[in-house]
């Protein structure tokens, strides 16, 4: 698959600067963006292709504070916008619905502050369900804190890892994933689906964002209004132009040779989803996509 090279020196100087204005007190980073959009020598960042960028928080350089704030603020962001409780319900509690004397096992793929992961657990819990989580991360930052604030959740494990590494997986029941993709290049995603797709008992969802303008001036918006002294605005905003239109990501699952066992799918607001496993070959089970759920 052919790799992109582009020279993004221009519009990384408006991502660092606006991670700088992040932290300033009076909160009005939107016009900051405005003012910086009109700097004389930067040019508007560019939707055609992924940008090729490195996210503040992904720096081992970073402050860890604004590191730990970022993941706190994620936490209601995926909230809001990610759509992962969606996709849970409809491929995986459903599918887990089945069998519902059965322990399952799931692994969540850079699982970052495991606030999903959290919630997934829980929810299975009140439907009378029992799960086994392993949220592998490869950043010992995260993982700390993901140890420190999540040490009482039962079924749940913190583990070091790297999802590119065949020596850190063993077949489970599910597979799920959320803003992972995006941190890879296509060639690594390939390589991520076809491990995904021969340790995968039931169903995997990895679900990102759809890279948009819309979606980047929206963002803009929402983080300059509530994410402060943190990473989430200058991050947020990168990964939107690191992420995937969906020809994009049907064409790296077509390169990864797993089309017969995933499909991509879209959702409000824009997100992209990477759906597979053999379950969804099963009659009757997730079969159709839900409502709001769209098919590539």
């Amino acid at each position: 698959m052919r790799q992109r090279t582009i020279d993004h020196r221009s519009t990384r100087t408006i991502d660092t600067r606006l991670g700088q204005a992040s932290s300033h007190p009076d909160g009005h980073r939107v016009r900051l963006a405005r003012h910086l959009r009109k700097a004389p020598g930067t040019k508007p960042p560019r939707f055609s292709e992924r940008a090729d960028l490195v996210e503040q928080m992904d720096r081992p350089d970073c402050s860890l504070t604004k590191l730990y704030r970022t993941l706190d603020q994620f936490e209601w962001i995926n909230i809001l916008l990610s759509r992962y409780r969606t996709l849970l319900r409809r491929y995986v509690i459903r599918d887990m619905l089945l069998e519902p004397q059965r322990e399952w096992r799931l692994v969540d793929l850079g699982a970052g502050g495991c606030d999903i992961t959290v919630w997934m657990i829980r929810q299975v819990a009140k439907l009378g369900l029992r799960v086994q989580v392993t949220a592998l991360e490869r950043d010992p930052r995260i993982i700390d804190y993901a140890r420190a604030k999540h040490r009482d959740v039962k079924g749940l494990t913190v583990t070091a890892g790297d999802a590119l590494d065949p020596g850190c997986w063993e077949t489970v029941d599910y597979v799920f994933a959320n803003h992972f993709l995006h941190h890879l290049t296509d060639a690594e995603i390939v390589r991520v689906l076809r491990l995904v797709t021969d340790h995968t008992r039931r169903v995997f969802v990895l679900g990102d964002i759809r890279r948009s303008r819309l979606a980047y001036a929206g963002f803009a918006l929402l983080g300059g209004l509530f994410a402060y002294k943190s990473f989430t605005l200058p991050d947020g905003l990168a990964s939107i132009r690191r992420a995937f239109l969906p020809a994009e990501l049907q064409s790296i699952v077509r390169t990864a040779n797993v089309a017969g066992a995933a499909r991509v799918e879209t959702l409000l607001p824009f997100r992209v989803a990477v759906i597979g496993g053999p379950a969804l070959a099963e009659p009757g089970n997730a079969a159709k996509p839900l409502a709001g759920i769209r098919r590539v």
